[in-house]
């Protein structure tokens, strides 16, 4: 099964989580950042969005680890690859608009 990935843009970031559903992809979030959609932190300007397959192999992600001293390690990964086996719920990228 592949997963979907989801854009949220929560607080001026944007989010790329691959995740079965959205709610999957909402409660991984809180998750792993803390944020509480109890506490209403959402803005009305906030979305999550499905990622569209067509455009996975076409969008890099800059590594941020990314180690020259590693052959298998490159500068960016297309979404394509990153999403590549993943069978839980993932946080692909995160950006600061």
């Amino acid at each position: 099964i592949i997963m979907n990935l989801y854009s949220l843009f929560i607080n001026g970031e944007t989010e790329m989580i691959a995740a079965n559903t959205n709610i999957q992809a909402l409660r991984f979030y809180c998750g792993a950042t803390g944020f509480d959609i109890r506490d209403s932190d959402f803005s009305d300007d906030d979305t999550i969005e499905d990622f569209p397959k067509e455009k996975w192999a076409e969008t890099m992600v800059l590594n941020t680890d990314y180690d020259e001293n590693d052959p298998e390690d490159k500068k960016e990964w297309s979404i394509a690859e990153m999403m590549e086996g993943l069978t839980e719920p993932e946080m692909i990228s995160s950006t600061i608009e």
